[in-house]
């Protein structure tokens, strides 16, 4: 019965990653909108200098651990529904 929990949990939470994945790269693209500038804005500068830039790092760290938090958030939340579920006493009625 747990396993049987387990794989239908993750499908359910397949399909919100799915809607999340969407939502994040939206809310990615916002935020990187002054990097948009910065490529466009600073031509001066050679591409190599703008790319080893601390916003352009902030960005990929940012891509990389929110996507990672996504990714781990649902196999772990869905561990503890099935263990908090299969040990949830039902109240039988007399």
């Amino acid at each position: 019965m747990k396993k049987e929990l387990y794989r239908r949990g993750l499908v359910v939470g397949r399909e919100h990653i799915a809607s999340l994945v969407n939502t994040l790269v939206l809310a990615y693209a916002g935020v990187s909108l002054p990097l948009f500038l910065l490529f466009f804005l600073n031509n001066q500068a050679p591409l190599w200098l703008t790319f080893n830039s601390e916003m352009i790092a902030e960005e990929f760290v940012r891509t990389i651990v929110g996507s990672a938090a996504l990714i781990l958030a649902v196999p772990i939340a869905t561990v503890f529904a099935v263990y908090f579920l299969s040990h949830e006493k039902i109240a039988r009625p007399d």
